[in-house]
């Protein structure tokens, strides 16, 4: 199917029909308004990219929004042809063959394939940029249900450091709150998320449905530098702009991509309007548009719906081009959205049985889909009379089904790369997220066991049966933990191994659970102690003479015993 806007005066060459009335140019395919067009046909892609060269020639801005195949067929664009036919023909309509400039991007993922690849921008969506949409793909339903409702309120609320960890994290605040009754264990692979039944039951749903970002990991933190720049995609009409899931795995992110990818250049037109028209082209529409009653393919239907009218509607800005090899697989309504569909070379059976039905052909229409009389041509949908028209080949290459798009890539000596460094700055972006929310994690639990123990010691010292020799034992457990921490303070502060803006009162307090204050004070605590300890062992003379001295003078004994400690001689008999 392929939907085309505005009015580039493409010229369309007609053929000779069956009624031998002549050749004569056209331009019957390019008519007012916006246009979305549905060509049918083994060789549709020729068709797609034929289009496509005239818009682009005409000042479009090229966008190949989606790869269902995951073959890069729309990125041999950038390869001059060399089959014999596709030669012959450019050469009798006079089209001297060349490559096309193309982009070529792809999603962030940890599948990413080791060794050389050819040049792609491995790009992140911005978690805060979301609209809502792409929540009601993810949790496969248009109804405003609680779980929507958090999605798209928590979009607004996180801050531009905050990736999808610490996203949840603000999901799981809002949802349980603070109460420590019943919450259950943290679990670390659910992004040490707590989910229980009741309320949280929307918190475990929405774990699930980000669980497949940790290994396709393209939904980043407003401020990640791999955020797709948008923008700039938009003003650079030279490249044609190709953009594949090829290394995913999971069909539902890769449809989730296209959806993204088309809502976010939407929401960045409607913020600021861009210089040049944008052309979708989207191969094999009936991947994304089929009659599917539920699930997320039903959502899809519906955005793709609705996005194709709004394109039909909104003039010059944006159109779009889409094919498929079997009409009747496309959903109806995406279907009735197209201004203009062509029908190529149609097999036998169900899908001709459908096209005749629903547009009422006769026998010489339906005979010349069945078996054309020549080569890549095609009926306009419209029309009430066998009129064929072609469309010219495009003057860069075409995928055939032989190719491999990498083999020809290295072939024709491109530019190859590895992204090794890439994946672990990815993985070290991940890690960060993680760590961030861990540190919150075990600074929890450091402060629940002291509530535990601080509930404990009272309700122990309501017992009236309780002995004071429990209690001491209970206080003398708080202040062994009191002494570890003072420990820890102390040893945290005077690491040479850790940086030195790692032994900041904040840094360490965060890592302790405890106040930057409370850290200070327990760390010259441990070192006062560390001295007396020193004083005790270097001079038990000293300490032996403090055993026997009266109560009264025994705290001025303490300035003496300093002063000894300091000089570090003991006084003359």
């Amino acid at each position: 199917m392929a939907s085309l806007k505005g009015r580039p005066n493409m010229k369309i060459e007609k053929i000779k029909t069956i009624k031998r009335i002549g050749i004569e140019e056209t331009s019957d395919l390019i008519v007012e308004k916006n246009h979305n067009f549905i060509a049918n046909d083994i060789l549709v892609h020729n068709c797609m990219e034929g289009i496509a060269e005239e818009f682009h020639k005409r000042g479009y801005v090229v966008i190949a929004i989606a790869d269902p195949k995951r073959k890069w067929e729309l990125a041999f664009q950038m390869f001059e042809p060399r089959e014999s036919w596709h030669l012959a023909h450019l050469k009798k309509i006079g089209k001297v063959p060349e490559k096309k400039k193309v982009k070529l991007y792809h999603p962030f993922t940890f599948s990413i394939p080791s060794g050389y690849l050819p040049e792609v921008d491995f790009f992140t969506l911005s978690l805060k940029q979301f609209t809502g949409k792409e929540w009601n793909f993810i949790a496969e339903t248009e109804s405003e249900i609680e779980t929507i409702k958090i999605l798209k309120q928590t979009t607004k609320n996180i801050s531009r450091e905050d990736g999808i960890y610490s996203f949840l994290h603000q999901i799981e605040n809002s949802i349980v709150g603070k109460s420590d009754g019943g919450r259950k264990k943290r679990d670390p692979n659910n992004f040490f998320l707590r989910v229980g039944s009741g309320r949280s039951t929307s918190l475990s749903d929405i774990s699930n449905y980000l669980q497949p970002f940790k290994t396709d990991y393209f939904l980043a933190k407003d401020s990640c530098d791999t955020n797709l720049d948008i923008r700039k995609l938009l003003e650079d009409k030279e490249n044609y702009h190709i953009f594949s899931g090829k290394w995913i795995k999971d069909e539902k992110v890769r449809d989730f991509m296209t959806l993204a990818l088309i809502e976010a250049i939407i929401n960045e037109v409607s913020i600021r309007p861009v210089k040049h028209p944008i052309l979708f082209l989207i191969p094999e529409i009936n991947h994304l548009c089929s009659d599917v009653k539920a699930g997320y393919k039903l959502i899809l239907n519906q955005f793709m719906n609705d996005k194709l009218g709004m394109f039909r509607g909104q003039g010059r800005g944006i159109s779009t081009i889409s094919d498929s090899q079997i009409w009747s697989d496309i959903s109806a309504p995406v279907r009735d959205k197209a201004t203009i569909t062509f029908f190529g070379k149609v097999g036998g059976g169900t899908d001709l049985d459908r096209i005749k039905k629903s547009y009422s052909y006769q026998r010489p229409i339906v005979e010349e889909l069945k078996s054309p009389e020549n080569k890549n041509t095609f009926l306009r949908s419209d029309a009430l009379e066998l009129n064929p028209v072609v469309i010219w080949f495009s003057a860069s290459a075409h995928a055939e089904p032989k190719d491999d798009f990498i083999e020809r890539y290295k072939k024709e000596k491109k530019k190859l790369m590895k992204y090794d460094n890439l994946v672990l700055k990815m993985k070290s972006f991940l890690k960060e997220d993680r760590d961030k929310i861990k540190r919150i994690v075990e600074a929890e639990k450091k402060e629940e066991a002291k509530i535990r123990l601080q509930e404990k010691l009272k309700k122990e010292s309501k017992s009236e049966d309780k002995s004071d020799s429990t209690k001491e034992r209970i206080l003398k457990k708080v202040d062994e933990a009191k002494d570890k921490i003072m420990k820890l303070c102390y040893e945290m502060r005077n690491d040479i191994n850790l940086l030195d803006k790692e032994k900041k009162w904040r840094k360490i307090g965060i890592k302790l659970g405890l106040h930057h204050s409370t850290a200070k004070k327990y760390c010259e605590e441990y070192e006062e102690y560390l001295i007396d300890k020193k004083q005790e062992e270097d001079f038990p003379e000293i300490k032996g003479a403090e055993e026997n001295l009266d109560p009264e003078v025994k705290s001025n004994y303490n300035e003496v015993k300093k002063e000894i400690y300091e000089s570090s001689e003991l006084p003359e008999d």
